[in-house]
C-alpha cells in the first residue's frame, strides 16, 4: 500500500480516493481523529439520525456477523444484541459510532 502525504500524524492518503466527491480532513481531537468533507468550502462532520438514550419501534430486518439483530432507522444501522430476524422490539440507543449505532432491548 502507498502511503500517503502525512501533516504532523494526519494521514491524507484517503483524499485521493475520494476524487469528484469532495476532499477529506481529518482533525486529531480528544479521543481520536474526527473526518470532516468539504464540499464547496463547507464543513460537515458526519453525523447519525439518532441520539444517545433515544428510543425507538423497530423492526430486525436482519442478522449481523457475530449474532446481533440489525434495525435501521432512516436508513442508520442499528446493531441490537439479543434479537432475532423478524424481532418487532423497543429499543434505546446506548451508543453510536460514525457509521452505525448500538442499542439494547428495553423490558418494560
Amino acid at each position: 500500500m502507498t502511503e500517503g502525504k502525512k501533516t504532523g500524524t494526519v494521514n491524507f492518503f484517503f483524499a485521493s480516493l475520494n476524487k469528484g466527491l469532495g476532499k477529506v480532513k481529518s482533525e486529531r481531537k480528544k479521543g481520536g481523529f474526527v473526518s470532516y468533507m468539504r464540499y464547496s468550502g463547507e464543513r460537515r462532520e458526519v453525523s447519525s439520525p439518532i441520539n444517545v438514550g433515544d428510543t425507538y419501534d423497530v423492526k430486525i430486518e436482519d442478522v449481523g456477523r457475530e449474532g446481533d439483530g440489525i434495525a435501521r432507522i432512516e436508513g442508520f444501522v442499528v446493531f441490537v444484541p439479543g434479537t432475532k430476524k423478524g424481532d418487532n422490539v423497543k429499543i434505546r440507543v446506548t451508543k453510536i459510532s460514525r457509521r452505525v449505532g448500538f442499542a439494547e432491548v428495553v423490558t418494560e
